[in-house]
Parts: C-alpha cells; sequence; structure tokens
C-alpha cells in the first residue's frame, strides 16, 4: 500500500484512509471488511505495543521537570488513548495537563485551538508563557490559532514545506533549543 495513502491523516485524528476498505477492494471478498477492520486493528494494537519515545524525549521531559516548567499534551487523539499510551511509556505522570478530544466533539479538533487552550486552562498558563512542539501541519496550525510559539518537527513522512506557519522547524527533538524554555 502507498504509504501516501496513511500519511493524508496524520495529526488529524480522525481517518480519510480506511485500510480495510482499501484491503476489501483489492481483496478476493473472501473475508468481509468488518473482519478485515479487526484483523487490521489487531494488528494496528500490536504495532503501538512496539512504538518507543524518540532519543531526546525523555532528556527535554527530564529538563522540564529539573527547570520546573510545565508540561502538557494537546492532542487530535482521543484523551482515553493518550492516556493509555503515555501510562504505557511510563510519562503520564510527567504532564501537569492532557487533553485529547472527546467523543461528544466538546473539544473541537486541530487545526482548531481547542485541545491547546484546555491544555493551557489545565496548566494554568498563558499562551505567551509557553512553547508547542509539533509534528503535523494541523498541530501546527492549532498551536499557532492558540497563540503559542510553536516549533515543528516534521515527521519523516510529511513534506517540511507544509509546516511553513512554525516558528521554528527543527529535524530532531535531540536539537531542540533549551535556551527558549527559560526565556521569561
Amino acid at each position: 500500500v502507498d504509504m501516501s495513502l496513511f500519511v493524508q491523516d496524520i495529526g488529524k485524528g480522525i481517518n480519510t484512509f480506511d485500510p480495510a476498505e482499501f484491503a476489501f477492494k483489492h481483496s478476493d471478498k473472501k473475508l468481509s471488511k468488518e473482519r478485515l477492520r479487526l484483523l487490521g486493528r489487531d494488528k494496528f494494537l500490536k504495532l503501538v505495543e512496539k512504538v518507543q519515545l524518540f532519543p531526546g524525549v525523555i532528556e527535554i521531559l527530564n529538563f522540564g521537570i529539573k527547570n520546573n516548567i510545565k508540561l502538557g499534551v494537546s492532542s487530535n487523539s482521543t484523551y482515553s488513548w493518550v492516556e493509555i499510551n503515555l501510562s504505557r511509556l511510563d510519562i503520564l505522570k510527567i504532564f501537569d495537563g492532557v487533553t485529547g478530544i472527546d467523543k461528544a466533539g466538546k473539544i473541537k479538533m486541530k487545526p482548531d485551538p481547542d485541545t491547546y487552550l484546555k491544555t493551557l486552562e489545565k496548566i494554568e498558563l498563558s499562551a505567551s508563557d509557553c512553547v508547542a512542539v509539533e509534528d503535523s501541519p494541523l498541530g501546527v496550525k492549532a498551536a499557532k490559532n492558540a497563540g503559542l510559539y510553536t516549533i515543528a518537527i516534521p515527521n519523516k513522512h510529511i513534506d517540511p514545506t507544509l509546516f511553513g506557519e512554525a516558528d521554528m522547524i527543527i529535524d530532531s527533538i535531540q536539537n531542540f533549543p533549551k535556551e527558549i524554555l527559560q526565556l521569561g
């Protein structure tokens, strides 16, 4: 399957590409779409279990803790998904505020700034006192819409030119400019 079919959904929180639909269209139709969806979900969850933090993430989080910097997460995934995965990686307790979308639509998806605004409320800071780190163009737009200084770390599957709204673009969290966190 062409990776570009998956990449179009990065950062959207919802999928416009349906792998089960694609597999069904391109198969001998021996398995139903529902069965293909279940098989795909099972495979996806097994892959997610193997996901580890990028090199440098723990160092940045520890820097934040050491320097009493409040840390938050604003995600286009559901809160339960974010909570499960941050817990699995043993970093949930590090964050002062975590926001994900909800199925009721009370928190709107990026590029709407809702997730950022809710996280700012939880950590009791204003946008001018915070820095957002984003890996998707929609996330950059949401952070900017919320008034945050935004650093983009483009996903290797996304064209870096789509991150033009970011205040800064870096190629890795390992190159994160810590001095930005000490301003103000």
